[in-house]
């Protein structure tokens, strides 16, 4: 397989060559960086860099399969981002800004298609989307905060060990100030008991709130006094969500599909679905205010879907529980030609562009069912 990390000890060139054959590697090929930051040359260049510190490293070669493989596929895509996100500035200065975010949904997808692992693949999202934030995490002003959201998100041991081979896998004159920052960042995560595992909070409900502004620090504790659950379905298209409720559930539900069947509205009418979310949440809202517990199926795609969703439930006084559920590109494909109102093919895979699966921070607790089988992030098991 051309995604498989070399073996502790050899040669780079032989996985190198192997992935030549993906366009969003060539596509790597001239794309400026800024000449103080990266004086050896264009992304390509700095990517095979990158990747030759990183198995040059013996805290990576010492690490298990598992984890060189999740650290190998994040240096290989750190920056597949860089081609859509270059600016240039005065003087010659050249920056992408972004390109971690991009970058990390856009790996996404591309590992997505390609039939990778879903917890290999989400453990690199985490690390793209982080791989700059030991260079200044420990000068921020709010660090705390910010290694708590990293921490739940991907590890932070395996970011720094990125964040080592991405500025010794280039040519700058700040090397030796940035690999310390890489050490500080280190030693705050170990502090704070972030480095091998999520930052620890009192209770789930705290860690909730703290996540979602409702307490000053991590140490304070929130009162649990939920009545309830509330469960908030997210996946795409085809991906099996009403099979998973069927199965799992037993409980009202306020369905996006069925009110635009019920109301006659079609895929991708937007000016109907300000209408039909609207009512959706009337329904939601109904619920809330008797203490009945129920699932909100749809999408949910995007985070801003999300969240709007949780801070209701939560304002209410309710649990909220996220359940994520995915299938094979080829099994969402084929299951939703085979659906009573399949959407088109074009605008599914739209969607498998660019979309957000839901991370520990948003819910009390958030459930990854693939293919039918729970999966535990890695990262977040300590």
């Amino acid at each position: 397989m051309p995604l498989t990390a070399p073996q502790p000890k050899e040669s780079l060139e032989a996985a190198w060559a192997g992935l030549q054959q993906f366009d969003w590697i060539q596509k790597l090929r001239g794309v400026p960086q800024d000449p103080i930051y990266h004086a050896e040359g264009d992304v390509h260049i700095h990517t095979k860099m990158v990747l030759e510190a990183l198995i040059s490293d013996p805290e990576w070669q010492d690490l298990t399969e598992a984890d060189r493989q999740s650290l190998w596929l994040a240096g290989v895509l750190h920056d597949v981002a860089k081609p859509y996100t270059t600016e240039f500035k005065e003087g010659g200065r050249i920056g992408h800004p972004g390109h971690s975010r991009k970058g990390a949904d856009q790996a996404r997808s591309i590992l997505f298609h390609l039939g990778v692992d879903f917890a290999l693949r989400e453990a690199v999202w985490g690390m793209i989307r982080y791989h700059q934030a030991p260079f200044w995490l420990i000068k921020a002003s709010n660090s705390e905060s910010r290694m708590a959201r990293l921490s739940w998100q991907t590890s932070a041991r395996l970011v720094s060990i990125l964040g080592k081979a991405d500025i010794l896998g280039r040519i700058c004159e700040d090397e030796a100030a940035v690999l310390e920052n890489i050490e500080l960042f280190r030693m705050f995560a170990e502090e704070n008991l972030a480095l091998e595992a999520p930052m620890p909070f009192a209770n789930e409900h705290t860690r909730t709130g703290y996540f979602a502004g409702r307490c000053a620090t991590r140490h304070d504790v929130l009162f649990d006094d939920t009545w309830g659950e509330i469960v908030i379905m997210s996946g795409l298209p085809g991906s099996g969500k009403d099979h998973w409720i069927r199965q799992h559930l037993d409980l009202p539900m306020v369905s996006m599909d069925a009110l635009r069947h019920a109301r006659g509205v079609k895929h991708g009418d937007q000016k109907q679905q300000g209408r039909i979310r609207n009512e959706a949440i009337e329904m939601a809202k109904v619920h809330l205010r008797a203490k009945q517990p129920f699932v909100w199926n749809a999408t949910n795609l995007r985070l801003t879907r999300r969240d709007p969703l949780v801070t209701m439930a939560m304002d209410y006084g309710a649990r909220v529980r996220i359940v994520y559920v995915e299938a094979s590109a080829d099994r969402i494909f084929q299951q939703n030609k085979d659906r009573e109102h399949a959407i088109p093919e074009g605008a599914l895979l739209k969607l498998t562009q660019g979309w957000e699966v839901p991370t520990a921070l948003e819910a009390h607790q958030v459930d990854y069912f693939i293919d039918g089988e729970q999966v535990r992030m890695p990262f977040l098991e300590g």
